[in-house]
């Protein structure tokens, strides 16, 4: 084969099966340009049988030789047939191009030309942002990446940004998608913030987070505009929204609903089938028993046990190791509580999170929480008053949020003896769980003022 000439062949000219056909180019300097032939339509690589392939002229065979038993592939050697013509048509003028603007005849310029001659496009590689975040920890780590000053990251530096990488993967996991830097606008933002400041649990993923205090979402934000400003002058984005003035960290917390002990009384009595009774089921046994859904999962027969209460009544317990901070709680079965596990033989479904949380908000509207919610949000930078329903802001979290805030304003049970059962360690995250509103707070306030000033006798 001349330099630069073309030459076509099957891929595999003495396999039994069908071969695919390809163009050759010698480009000299031991340099061999390949390309295999393919359908723009059928968006695949044209095969056939050698049988129908004459080797000499490089070509298929005549349509009116083609044997009985492979008529089938008629249509396709149409078209490879077509595609020689047009390759040997256009193959001197690529040349001459090359020529007269003094490019040289390489692989790359071979591939890139005949793409455009077929209208095939060059598709451009997304880049996944966590995997770009990843790959920017592991540089940093090992000292190719250094700072503004040319010194190695601490470790302490490091940190953040695993952390956002992990956040970014449970953030598209619940999201359906998968953020890239072309990904992320004022919308994106707005949603990844209000991510952030939630609660979270991913069973699927063993990914567990509580709510984050501005500072630290503060800390994410900072990472992430480095990370955007990084790829735009290496050239692997073109994003600069990271210069945005709406692009910052906002100062006030997230919110975060709770369900009132009448609205969880509501979606208990709803009517259900399948795979909505379950989750309607596993929401309310976290409503009822404050575990995470990590840990509902995994309730065993052998977890209860029936204890006196020294009154000569038996109480049912729940004895467990919460899976995230390997606590050993006991916690109260409530007559509900136990109804549901008995009614699946001890066995809870196994829901994944985000099954959870895309059925329980259309499960929660049917049930009728549908008052409205009035809260704030940085919407662009700039703090707006929103109003949704309640249904829309419930996920798998709020049934833990729900039980730990009803238990302690609804049943007024001590703070120290709910997190026996919670398991929390720490009272500040405590604290962060029990949400009731102001005027449920006002109302609450109002009921002890007046028992209090009218001898412990309500007015009526």
């Amino acid at each position: 084969m001349a330099k630069l000439d073309t030459k076509f062949n099957l891929k595999n000219p003495t396999a039994v099966k069908d071969s695919e056909v390809w163009l050759r180019v010698n480009c000299g300097h031991r340099e061999t340009f390949i390309y295999p032939l393919k359908s723009k339509a059928l968006n695949k690589v044209l095969r056939i049988p050698p049988a129908v392939w004459d080797s000499i002229k490089q070509e298929p065979i005549p349509v009116g030789k083609v044997p009985a038993k492979l008529v089938q592939y008629k249509a396709v050697m149409g078209e490879l047939s077509s595609m020689i013509n047009t390759i040997k048509s256009a193959h001197s003028n690529i040349l001459h191009t090359a020529i007269v603007s003094g490019i040289m005849v390489n692989k790359s310029y071979l591939k890139e030309s005949y793409n455009s001659v077929f209208g095939i496009a060059k598709i451009k590689k997304t880049i996944v942002l966590s995997e770009f975040i990843n790959a920017f920890e592991a540089d940093i780590r090992s000292g190719v990446i250094l700072t503004k000053k040319k010194i190695r990251y601490a470790l302490g530096s490091i940190k953040p940004y695993h952390t956002l990488a992990k956040n970014l993967v449970a953030f598209d996991y619940l999201n359906s998608f998968e953020t890239t830097f072309d990904s992320i606008d004022i919308d994106w933002y707005d949603r990844f913030i209000n991510f952030l400041y939630d609660d979270a649990e991913i069973i699927e993923l063993k990914f567990d987070k509580e709510e984050y205090v501005p500072s630290t979402v503060g800390k994410s934000i900072k990472c992430l505009k480095h990370i955007m400003k990084h790829a735009f002058e290496k050239g692997k984005s073109l994003n600069a929204e990271f210069n945005m003035e709406y692009f910052i960290a906002p100062s006030s917390v997230g919110t975060a609903v709770v369900l009132s002990v009448p609205e969880i009384e509501k979606l208990a009595k709803l009517e259900l089938k399948g795979i909505d009774l379950q989750c309607r089921d596993i929401f309310l046994v976290g409503c009822y028993s404050g575990l995470r859904q990590s840990d509902f999962n995994n309730i065993k027969s052998t977890y209860f046990s029936e204890e006196d209460d020294g009154h000569g009544n038996k109480v049912t317990v729940l004895s467990i190791t919460t899976q995230k901070t390997t606590t050993d709680v006991k916690i109260p079965v409530v007559d509900n509580f136990l109804s549901i596990v008995k009614k699946y033989d001890y066995k809870l479904p196994i829901i994944s999170s985000k099954v959870l949380n895309e059925r329980i908000k259309p499960i929660a509207e049917q049930a009728g929480i549908i008052n409205e919610v009035t809260y704030n949000s940085f919407k662009g930078g700039e703090q707006k008053e929103l109003v949704v329903p309640k249904w829309k802001l419930i996920a798998s979290h709020t049934c833990r949020r729900s039980a730990i805030t009803n238990m302690y304003f609804y049943y007024k049970i001590e703070a120290e003896r709910i997190m026996r059962i919670s398991g929390h360690k720490d009272y500040k995250t405590f604290q962060k769980y029990v949400r009731f509103g102001d005027v449920a707070n006002a109302l609450a306030v109002a009921e002890q003022l007046t028992n209090k000033t009218n001898g412990n006798k309500p007015i009526a």
